[in-house]
């Protein structure tokens, strides 16, 4: 069975949180809809498929190499 790996809309929101409004994880992810529960463990999502494609793609390696040079 295959499954969807790309990032959810709430996803997108989470990360658009944490990185532009320097929200932790967590706190983006109530204020983005996840419930109380979700929340509370955010590696549910930092750990997810879709997170990682989506760190990937905002974050790509030769990106972060030329940071860690600098």
């Amino acid at each position: 069975m295959a499954y969807n790996t790309r990032p959810t809309a709430k996803q997108r929101e989470v990360s658009r949180k944490v990185l532009q409004e320097g929200k932790s994880v967590s706190r983006a992810m109530r204020e983005s809809g996840y419930s109380l529960a979700v929340a509370k463990n955010p590696q549910k999502l930092t750990r997810s498929k879709g997170w990682k494609m989506l760190m990937d793609k905002l974050f790509p390696d030769e990106l972060l190499a030329r940071k860690l040079r600098e």
